[in-house]
């Protein structure tokens, strides 16, 4: 019986028929650890394939000694050891939680066949916001700007680290006051509200939320994504709503991704608990799941998740698992603000996993993107046009 799982390098080189395409996804999704073996291999393969290390492995040997780490259930991290030019890598010792598929070293430059790509290709995006008071008045705010704000209920003022932050006064406000927090394209923030919960704010997003909270429920209100480490406090519960969804917590860590358009709002509980309602629906989920409810008939899917494929935004990554490059081309379009336009319907179904730092420029994503698979990128203005080679 052949092993499927020689497939991987297989797929990852372009070199399968269709059939055996269709096998080896069949196989991946037969168990956790299939799965997990997939994952990683692709992340190393996106690693290591630029650089010439992966043509010096023995690829097939390798996996063999990572599924028998897999079957030993040994330690969970996740290296490669290889020597001086001439020896074999190998695979060792287990999985990490994830992989960066790209280290701090510069990556080799490549001449562009269009020269728009050099005037838009360092873009990336930044920590920026526009921050809109109850009176109206709207405050641009960006990396290392000082800010403060004096207002009926809470003091605002710029955190170098922990972003926009209110300190709620000592008086409990009678009517509620909201500030808007408006994260372009390209942008991201993070603040810091008066009951001591985070939130990070991700691009092309706006969050609305009481300048101090009163006495009962803490509610907010969010359109796109977000990701919330909430304050406990077991009299007042907190309530985000995002689309015709509303998540009530007391006190956890969780995503919640709504952005306008999109067929589906998704939380993703990273710790504690939360409810998820829509409708007449109502779903609780555990640490490591995802609830995602369908925008038009409100029906509720719960299901296990990797939950750092979800939250590592926050972290400053893009982590993607067999991820159609249609799909991955909507998160770049807002972090780098431009528009992808797919010439060819064969290259929007391209799957790719792996994770890559979003502070490297746009010049070096598509770069990255072209290597690693069968597609090539042509810049217009603002609009990146893609081909299947």
């Amino acid at each position: 019986m052949k092993d499927l799982s020689d497939y991987i390098p297989l797929h990852l080189q372009g070199r399968l028929s269709p059939e055996e395409e269709r096998e080896l996804l069949a196989w991946r999704e037969e168990s956790p650890e299939h799965r997990r073996l997939y994952q990683e291999t692709c992340r190393l393969y996106y690693r290591l394939h630029g650089t010439g290390v992966w043509e010096q492995l023995d690829t097939p040997a390798a996996i063999k000694k990572f599924q028998q780490r897999i079957a030993a259930k040994r330690r969970k991290v996740f290296r490669f050891v290889y020597g001086a030019v001439g020896t074999a890598a190998v695979l060792a010792l287990g999985i990490a939680s994830y992989w960066l598929a790209l280290d701090s070293r510069p990556a080799e430059e490549k001449t562009w066949t269009v020269a728009t790509k050099e005037e838009i290709g360092e873009r990336t995006g930044e920590r920026k916001a526009v921050l809109t008071l109850s009176s109206g008045e709207q405050v641009a705010l960006s990396e290392g700007k000082e800010v403060f704000v004096d207002l009926q209920g809470a003091q605002v003022r710029e955190d170098t680290s922990k972003g926009l932050v209110y300190s709620q006064k000592d008086s409990v406000p009678v009517v509620l006051e909201y500030n808007t927090l408006s994260v372009p394209r390209s942008g991201e923030y993070m603040l810091a509200l008066s009951d001591g919960s985070r939130v990070w704010v991700n691009s092309e997003s706006v969050l609305r939320y009481p300048v101090a909270f009163g006495t009962g429920k803490r509610e907010v209100f969010l359109s796109g994504e977000a990701y919330f480490e909430v304050a406990k406090d077991a009299k007042r519960p907190f309530i985000v709503h995002a689309g015709k969804t509303a998540t009530a917590v007391l006190g956890t860590s969780f995503n919640v991704k709504a952005y306008r358009g999109e067929e589906h709002t998704a939380v993703t509980l990273v710790e504690g608990a939360v409810a998820v309602s829509a409708g007449s629906g109502r779903c609780r989920i555990v640490p490591g799941q995802q609830v995602k409810v369908d925008n038009e008939t409100l029906g509720m899917e719960r299901r296990e998740v990797d939950v750092s494929a979800y939250v590592s935004w926050k972290e400053g990554l893009f982590d993607f698992d067999w991820m159609p490059l249609e799909e991955l081309a909507v998160q770049l379009s807002r972090w780098y603000d431009v528009d992808f336009f797919f010439a060819s319907r064969e290259a929007a179904g391209k799957r790719f996993t792996g994770a890559v730092k979003r502070n490297r420029s746009l010049r070096f994503m598509l770069d990255f993107i072209e290597k690693t698979s069968g597609v090539r990128f042509e810049v217009k203005g603002k609009t990146v046009c893609v081909y299947h080679q």
